[in-house]
């Protein structure tokens, strides 16, 4: 039986994405450095790799949201602004609160619309793990799911006409290592 938190992230878990576009998956890993209050984070797809640094400024009220434009092949990168993978904590507290958030969608002005709240089955530690879940469109007609957990506001799922990615696993092991950071940068 898992504690209030089912998706509890914490330095050196794993996540597993799963990205479709053009008919063909492929696998997107993410192995966090730290989860809070900034996130660190290292990247690899099937053909490139990187870090990530969002900081806590980003983390706690960043206005742009982004799917990929992060994730440059072989940099590293650091952002003030945005958010990937994860609302800031005042877009997801505006969508609770008004039903919807003004964002920046890849630096396009956009909007996100909660439109219902439901639960997810996604595999955590090698176990199912119902979670509960927001249901959101944007203003572009992507639709996204994201963890409902304030200090958590993880996605789950993202689908547009021509791409879809989703959370297949997360791995909190004392056993996973970061491959890249051999040191964690200051708290930002």
């Amino acid at each position: 039986m898992r504690g209030a938190d089912p998706v509890e992230l914490k330095a050196r878990t794993i996540l597993i994405y799963e990205n479709v576009s053009g008919g063909l998956p492929t696998p997107f890993v993410i192995r966090l450095g730290r989860a809070e209050p900034d996130i660190v984070l290292e990247w690899e797809s099937r053909n490139h790799q990187g870090t990530l640094h969002m900081h806590r400024k980003a983390v706690e009220s960043g206005r742009q949201l982004t799917l990929s434009e992060l994730f440059e092949v072989g940099v590293d990168m650091e952002t003030d602004q945005a958010t990937t993978k994860w609302l800031s904590q005042e877009i997801f507290r505006e969508l609770l609160e008004h039903g919807s958030a003004q964002v920046r969608l890849n630096r396009v002005r956009g909007e996100l619309k909660l439109v219902g709240r439901a639960s997810r089955v996604i595999e955590v530690d090698g176990e199912e793990v119902e979670v509960p879940v927001l249901l959101i469109q944007d203003s572009r007609r992507g639709t996204w799911v994201f963890l409902n957990n304030p200090r958590n506001p993880l996605l789950l799922e993202y689908a547009s006409p021509h791409y879809r990615e989703a959370l297949k696993r997360v791995s909190n092991s004392d056993r996973n290592q970061l491959r890249w950071l051999r040191r964690l940068p200051p708290i930002r």
